[in-house]
Parts: structure tokens; C-alpha cells; sequence
């Protein structure tokens, strides 16, 4: 019988491979951050920027690089226009978290619209009891710390009943810790290791096992 009554799920580079996102998808969002720096980022500081627009949401990005709101306006407006016609996949071993008992919550990070866009794309909606969508100025920490709060009070779930499942550990694994909930990283390629979680995965196969005997 299972101990978890409940698990949270991310969805990039937990359930979605960001790398599938081609370049031609989100250039308008990259050309806008461009277009708009003016100076403020240095080239350095402005490529980094760039290259963690594939990982991080864009308000994390902007917070993390002090983007003006001119560049912050620029690329959000860019992205809410951008529409997803290639079809998206999950990882292979999507199939397994679908045959884990209890309740199932999708907790991500990005704009609405776009992050629904992908959600739809890949057609996984119905497998969760709800989706939340994580899409204010808070950091990824705060803003899935609250999400989670949500989810305990409105399921009446205790910490030791809930799984976080996850790639970020600044993000799910440190607002799971936080709460005191079970937090499992998940090492898909490129992830680095995170000390802060409790346990560690390489496919969410491994949650059968894990899910039992912890």
C-alpha cells in the first residue's frame, strides 16, 4: 500500500524535455530580450540571459538578471504570441506515473498561456486532479511554496502524505523541503545533482519502489 497520498509533479525537464523546443519557436522571445536591452546587460551577461530562457521561466530569468522593464514587457509579450505547432513528446517514461495510485498535481513555472499551450500540446491534462500555473513576479521558490500550501489545505493532505517530484533544486525540491514533504529529485540529462533532495531518480519507474519502501 502506498504511503503517499498524494504526489506534485513539474513538468519541464521533469515530464517534457525543454531541448524540444526548436530555436525557431521562441527566437521572437530571444530577439525581443535583444532588441530591448539596450546596453543594460553586457554581451556575456545577455547570452547567459538567453541561454536560461530554455530552463528558467522569464520572470526568473529577469529577476536573476536585473532586466529592465522594458525587456521584462518585451519578452512576455513575445511569448504569449507564440504558438506551438509541432507536436511535443514526454520522456518515455511518462507511462509509469500514470499507474501510481493517489493524487496527482502538475505544479510549473512560466507564462499561462504558453506553459497551458504545452500542457495541451502533449495532451496530459486529464491525467492530474488539477494543474497550477506559477506566473507572477515571486521567484519559482515562493511562488510554488504557496502552490503547494494551496494543495495540503484544500486536499486536507499532511506533509509526510506528499511527494515532490522534480529537476529544480532551487525551485520544487526547496519548496517541498520547506513544507517538510518527501522530495525527490529526478536526474534527467544536463540536471546536476542536488544535495538538498532527499532522494534521488533517473525515471519516474524508480516511484514504484520508492513510494513503498520509504
Amino acid at each position: 500500500m502506498s504511503k503517499f497520498k498524494a504526489i506534485i509533479y513539474d513538468l519541464d525537464n521533469t515530464i517534457f524535455p525543454t531541448h524540444l523546443i526548436k530555436m525557431e519557436m521562441v527566437s521572437p522571445v530571444l530577439q525581443a530580450i535583444r532588441d530591448a536591452n539596450d546596453h543594460r546587460l553586457s554581451a556575456e551577461q545577455l547570452t547567459n540571459a538567453l541561454t536560461d530562457c530554455y530552463r528558467l521561466s522569464i520572470r526568473e530569468v529577469a529577476k536573476k538578471y536585473n532586466f529592465s522593464e522594458l525587456m521584462i514587457n518585451a519578452a512576455l509579450s513575445a511569448l504569449s504570441a507564440i504558438e506551438i505547432n509541432d507536436q511535443l513528446t514526454t520522456y518515455d517514461d511518462y507511462r509509469f506515473l500514470k499507474e501510481i495510485e493517489g493524487f496527482r498535481f502538475l505544479v510549473t513555472s512560466g507564462d499561462s498561456n504558453f506553459q497551458m499551450s504545452k500542457i495541451n500540446n502533449l495532451r496530459i491534462a486529464n491525467d492530474f486532479n488539477e494543474i497550477f500555473i506559477h506566473d507572477d513576479n515571486e521567484s519559482g521558490f515562493k511562488g510554488k511554496l504557496r502552490i503547494f500550501q494551496h494543495i495540503q489545505h484544500k486536499y486536507g493532505l499532511n506533509s509526510n502524505e506528499v511527494m515532490v517530484v522534480g529537476d529544480s533544486a532551487d525551485n520544487e525540491i526547496a519548496a517541498g523541503n520547506e513544507l517538510k514533504m518527501t522530495t525527490v529529485q529526478i536526474l534527467r540529462s544536463g540536471i546536476t545533482k542536488a544535495s538538498i533532495a532527499q532522494y534521488h531518480i533517473g525515471n519516474f519507474s524508480e516511484l514504484f519502489s520508492l513510494n513503498l519502501s520509504i
